[in-house]
């Protein structure tokens, strides 16, 4: 057995969480900075709604 074979099967959780922050990365680089800007516009406008 490799020892990362046995890794895997000692620690599941782990390769679990490695390979959601991997998939988060890949899917932040092209739309994080986008959604940021968004959310930014989102929250002005409903400080405005409010503030009338």
């Amino acid at each position: 057995m490799l020892p990362l074979d046995r890794l895997i099967v000692e620690y599941p959780y782990l390769f679990r969480i490695l390979g959601s922050v991997i998939l988060f990365w890949i899917l932040w680089i092209p739309f994080g900075n986008r959604l940021i800007r968004a959310t930014e516009e989102l929250v002005k406008t409903m400080k405005d709604i409010f503030h009338k």
